[in-house]
């Protein structure tokens, strides 16, 4: 089920771990922009790189099957990297859990 608020081609990127469900997806795009200060101390903006970074955050309930994966040196461009994950667990609700990507592009 896609996920509400949520780009249709950001969609296709997401899907729940085998029993989850997710709760909550957000997505932060940016790109660096350069700075540098003229002769008289005033900066001024002298260009925008050219890569988009995207952060990722996907939330939800259930424990996912996690496993361990080698780090690849080669990251391409659209490829999401996966930063960080979690799961708390308590014995009064279903575990959340919680994963956070970035994407380079």
């Amino acid at each position: 089920m896609p996920a509400i608020g949520i780009s249709t081609a950001f969609q296709s990127l997401i899907s729940a771990p085998t029993g989850c469900v997710i709760t909550e997806v957000t997505q932060d795009e940016s790109k660096e922009i350069k700075t540098i200060r003229d002769s008289s101390g005033v900066t001024k903006q002298v260009g925008v790189l050219p890569f988009t970074e995207t952060k990722i955050s996907v939330k939800g309930k259930g424990a996912p099957a996690l496993t361990l994966v080698a780090a690849n040196a080669n990251v391409t461009s659209g490829t999401a990297v996966v930063t960080s994950v979690s799961v708390d667990e308590s014995n009064e609700d279903f575990p959340d859990f919680s994963l956070e990507a970035m994407k380079w592009s």
